[in-house]
């Protein structure tokens, strides 16, 4: 820990030796405070809705704030990123509200990991604007100051795509919440790739952009892995979703379905779970299939439907009536199946929902666990993906929290 702080200090007095200077806009540094030193006593941050307005509750759902929130942008286990009114806004796990960066749609806040968040300024200079980016933990405090680095997307696990700012050209480079990057210099601007799109920490790939403008897999030292037509763009439990080139050809689209066949790949590129991919009318890209909008591995489980023997990959808000959905696991071993549904969703914290229709055709949602088991009786209008153990739900204009434990069903109404 000594070290890494030592690296860090080192780091960000370097960075701060090229800083302009002048006024700083948005956030006062000294109310950006750590809130907690022990990760094991902090509260965690679940959200829920009531009437129409967003609060927090903690894992023992005691009301942490009132439902105050217009919009909830993004949530980790520690901190919040929330919409209230014309700000944006970072909600740690007490409650406290750190006012974000406001008024330049360019520069964003992100949520990195369960207790990091980072902060941009704009600070004026001789020449030009400069971005100075600060990385903030609930715990520690502030962590590393960037200079002249873009947030591209906060979505990324304790990893942020960066880029030069005034914006000259893509992102050419990951960093961590260290403010260190991810690839070396020379390796972020290879001569084979246009840009970085993705990367993954836990299977250390990155996913670009080559020169013949096809989505691949390169590992850590920018060597190619794979080439594909296209993937998903993300590594989701260790596997992706792609598409090679010769399985584009066979495209068998029509005027009602777009169905291709591919399979989800490892690090190394190799496929282990050969499908079919299917999606409805309004395909996203050349050749019918936008794999962006496949539903991904999540809790070690795939939804999907097995038809003719073949794993058929869903869109994810594609209905699709049948007898025939099943789930699976990353090795391709069928977890269940002959389930009946209109569609089940991405799993996320061990539970998915499953739509289904009454007798009288209302469509009618339930939690179901990775083992296929619908673990709550009662249906709902609609039930929302899990965050921090619990999902929100909705029935009759009544707002619900859902255990995805055991599929305990609470009212938000009692957290007044």
């Amino acid at each position: 820990m000594n070290i890494r702080k030592l690296i860090l200090l080192v780091f960000t007095v370097c960075m701060a030796a090229f800083c302009y200077g002048g006024d700083t806009i948005s956030y006062n540094i000294k109310d950006l405070i750590p809130i907690a030193r022990d990760r094991q006593t902090t509260d965690i941050l679940v959200p829920y809705r009531l009437d129409g307005k967003w609060g927090f509750v903690n894992q023992r759902l005691e009301k942490i704030t009132d439902a105050v929130y217009d919009n909830i942008l993004v949530v980790s286990k520690y901190c919040a990123y929330v919409k209230k009114d014309d700000n944006r806004i970072i909600v740690s796990a007490d409650g406290a509200e750190k006012i974000s960066v406001a008024g330049y749609p360019a520069v964003d806040c992100a949520l990195l990991g369960d207790d990091c968040f980072a902060v941009p300024e704009l600070i004026p200079g001789r020449d030009r604007e400069r971005l100075k980016t600060t990385i903030f933990s609930v715990f520690d405090g502030e962590i590393a100051v960037i200079y002249d680095w873009k947030l591209d997307d906060g979505k990324y696990l304790e990893h942020i795509l960066a880029a030069k700012f005034p914006l000259n050209g893509p992102g050419k480079n990951y960093i961590n919440i260290c403010g260190q990057p991810v690839f070396p210099q020379e390796v972020a601007e290879g001569k084979h790739w246009i840009r970085m799109y993705a990367y993954d920490p836990e299977t250390k790939r990155s996913i670009v952009i080559n020169r013949e403008g096809r989505e691949t897999i390169i590992d850590e030292k920018g060597n190619t892995v794979k080439v594909f037509w296209q993937t998903d763009s993300v590594f989701s439990d260790g596997l992706i979703a792609g598409i090679t080139e010769t399985e584009r050809k066979l495209n068998n689209a029509n005027a009602y379905s777009y169905t291709i066949p591919g399979g989800y790949y490892d690090r190394n590129g190799v496929k282990q779970i050969p499908v079919i991919f299917q999606c409805g009318q309004s395909p996203g890209r050349e050749g019918g299939v936008d794999l962006f909008g496949m539903t991904a591995f999540n809790s070690g489980v795939l939804p999907c439907r097995i038809i003719d023997g073949e794993i058929h990959v869903m869109e994810l808000y594609f209905s699709s009536y049948g007898k025939d959905w099943g789930i699976i696991d990353t090795d391709g071993n069928i977890i269940a199946s002959h389930i009946t549904a209109n569609r089940i969703t991405e799993f996320s914290e061990g539970v998915a929902s499953i739509y289904t229709e009454n007798k009288e055709g209302k469509e009618e949602v339930r939690l179901i666990n990775t083992k296929g088991e619908i673990i709550t009786k009662e249906s709902f209008d609609t039930i929302e993906e899990c965050v921090n153990g619990y999902c929100v739900a909705q029935k009759d204009g009544e707002d619900y929290l859902i255990s995805a434990k055991d599929g305990s069903v609470y009212r938000c109404r009692d957290f007044r």
